[in-house]
Parts: structure tokens; C-alpha cells; sequence
């Protein structure tokens, strides 16, 4: 009776290469994945439209190539640096109060601080649409119009804050 044929097997001590584990997906020690600026991502997700978060960080991207060839220092801190000037520290909240509505200022966490200032980032930026300009200039333009002061979002926090200051004898109304 003839056998078929056994397959032959390396028997040798020096072959490790069974001992190497297959490649899988995921990340190891050499391949971490990028730490995330919570501002930045904020930043992201106030531009998103539609659901297109790559392009969202594509334009953010753009924003900080544009602020680093222009100013020749770290973008990531002059943005902090202008969504903190713009931030304001409160808002103004609308009770209704024997029968009419009543003007109270109340107090904002960071994340609402920084959402509010970003967003009227962006509404300054807007402005310059007529013009053709394209979005990833406009806003960093408006980025550098605040850390030099002149833009709008800053007036409109000045405005915000001189409201409060007024209507601050409200507060025990609430």
C-alpha cells in the first residue's frame, strides 16, 4: 500500500518565523494615533456641514498652514490665544416676569465660552463672502483681525458684556 506523500516540514531551531504574529488593524507602540486639541475639534465641528468632517478638518488644516506662514509662529496657540479674546464670560438669558420678559446675565462654562466665541468667528468671516474670497482665507484673516483687535466678534463681545453690566440688577429676579 503506498502512502501519499508527507509534506515537509522545517525542523530547524533558527526559523522564527512562526512565532511572528500576523499584521491586524489597530495601533501599537510605534503607530499612536495624533493627540486631539479639544478646540481644535470643537473648531472642526462648528464648521462641519452635512456630516463632512474631512472636510471640515481639511479647511481647519488650511487655517493653520495660512496662520503659520503668515505670522512664523505656532498657529495651534495664536488660535486658542484669539478664541479666548473673543470668548465672552456670559450671556444674556430672557425671563418672563409678570408678564414681561426681563433681561438676566448668566454665567458660561469653558466649552460654552469657547463655542460662542468660535461661532462668531465664523459669522465675522462671512462677510468677506461677497467678495470671492475662499473660506479657508477668510478665516484666518478674521483669526488675525482679532489677535490685532479689529474685528467684529470682539465688539460684539465688548457689546455682550455691557449688557450684562446693565441689566446685572436683574439677577435677583431668577
Amino acid at each position: 500500500m503506498n502512502r501519499p506523500a508527507v509534506p515537509e516540514y522545517s525542523t530547524s531551531l533558527t526559523d522564527t518565523s512562526f512565532l511572528q504574529t500576523p499584521t491586524r488593524p489597530g495601533y501599537t507602540v510605534d503607530n499612536l494615533p495624533p493627540k486631539v486639541d479639544p478646540t481644535l475639534e470643537l473648531f472642526a465641528h462648528l464648521i462641519m456641514k452635512h456630516g463632512r468632517k474631512a472636510e471640515a478638518h481639511k479647511v481647519v488644516a488650511d487655517v493653520l498652514q495660512q496662520l503659520q506662514r503668515t505670522t512664523r509662529d505656532d498657529p495651534v496657540r495664536l488660535i486658542h490665544k484669539a478664541i479666548d479674546m473673543v470668548s465672552p464670560s456670559i450671556r444674556m438669558v430672557s425671563l418672563r416676569r409678570a408678564a414681561k420678559n426681563i433681561p438676566v446675565p448668566s454665567a458660561l462654562d469653558a466649552r460654552q465660552r469657547s463655542r460662542q466665541g468660535i461661532q462668531w468667528i465664523l459669522k465675522a468671516a462671512e462677510r468677506g463672502r461677497a467678495g470671492g474670497q475662499p473660506r479657508n482665507g477668510r478665516l484666518a484673516r478674521e483669526f488675525m483681525s482679532v489677535l490685532e483687535g479689529t474685528s467684529t466678534a470682539l465688539q460684539r463681545k465688548d457689546e455682550v458684556h455691557r449688557l450684562a453690566t446693565v441689566n446685572r440688577s436683574n439677577l435677583q429676579t431668577r
